[in-house]
């Protein structure tokens, strides 16, 4: 999943036409737990069919996910600290858009921890990056509505030993429902403050999906100045709505190897202007974090 770009190495030995910092993500059904694809399957005569397993397979592999940094990588200063702006960029890709494609919802956590390139400075104490700002921190997407009926019949038996008429009576209630996209950001990892999950949801009335392409954007603090790496991990929950699988399918993406930072090898890219295969630059040299807004290189606005 990870491509190394840095490995601990020099500015000089930094190649000029270094591969993307990206992740490629395959997607798994979880196998943390008893999922319902343990379950023995149901007779598929049924009136309600069940999802069989072969169905669940063909979703799984019909959808790609692609994870990347975005270029060039931003490197400044935040609350005077040495920091790096990055792009994070979610590509969710299905083969269709039936509902049988559609993810509900995706939880989408980056750690970043301390990586010493020598065995010796391993030794010392791990002082890890910190996630110091992150966007979106709770975003409500556009509204949409629908009008709802609910209603709820009682019965009662009218006679003698209950031979007689059913006196019965129904009540409904109508009201307006609304749903909208929601992501919510949480920083976590404790005193270390080194990690951030974001938790997409899609809009309860449209039931159309999480958005395809996701952007979220987060400021790393690094006190050392060493190297430091990047993991990211994401789970998705499929929904099924038949059968004895009537209930949102765990997906996890298996694939959480690291991307490595070196800040000197970085910053000497950013000084020489070197630039990736399309021509743009790998990192670019900024000033002071903390008065930028981070919304502009989200997707969420």
């Amino acid at each position: 999943m990870a491509t190394d770009t840095t490995s601990g190495a020099t500015p000089s030995d930094a190649p000029a036409n270094n591969t993307p910092f990206s992740w490629s993500i395959p997607l798994e059904i979880s196998g943390d737990g008893a999922t319902y694809l343990d379950r023995s399957q149901t007779n598929n005569n049924t009136e309600e069919l069940s999802i069989p397993r072969p169905v669940i397979a063909e979703v799984i592999g019909g959808s790609r996910l692609v994870a990347e940094l975005e270029r060039p990588l931003k490197i400044g200063t935040y609350n005077e600290l040495p920091a790096y702006l990055l792009q994070t960029h979610f590509s969710f890709q299905r083969a269709n858009s039936t509902w049988l494609y559609r993810i509900q919802a995706a939880e989408i956590t980056i750690v970043v921890e301390d990586a010493p390139a020598s065995d010796a400075t391993a030794k010392t104490a791990k002082q890890h990056p910190a996630v110091a700002a992150w966007y979106p921190k709770l975003f409500d997407g556009e509204a949409s509505h629908a009008v709802v009926t609910e209603s709820m019949s009682t019965a009662l038996d009218a006679g003698y030993m209950g031979a007689g008429a059913k006196v019965g009576t129904e009540k409904s209630r109508t009201f307006l429902e609304t749903g909208r996209v929601v992501v919510h950001g949480v920083r976590g990892g404790g005193r270390n403050r080194n990690s951030i999950t974001w938790v997409i949801e899609q809009d309860s009335i449209q039931k159309s999906g999480i958005p395809r392409d996701i952007k979220l954007p987060l400021i790393v603090t690094r006190q050392s100045g060493g190297r430091f790496l990047a993991r990211v991990t994401v789970k998705v929950h499929y929904g099924f709505w038949r059968g004895a699988l009537a209930r949102s399918i765990p997906v996890v993406g298996k694939n959480d190897e690291p991307l490595y930072f070196d800040p000197a090898t970085v910053e000497a890219m950013a000084q020489n202007g070197e630039k990736g295969p399309d021509g743009t630059p790998v990192a670019e040299l900024c000033g002071p974090f903390d008065g930028i807004d981070l919304k502009d290189w989200s997707s969420f606005p």
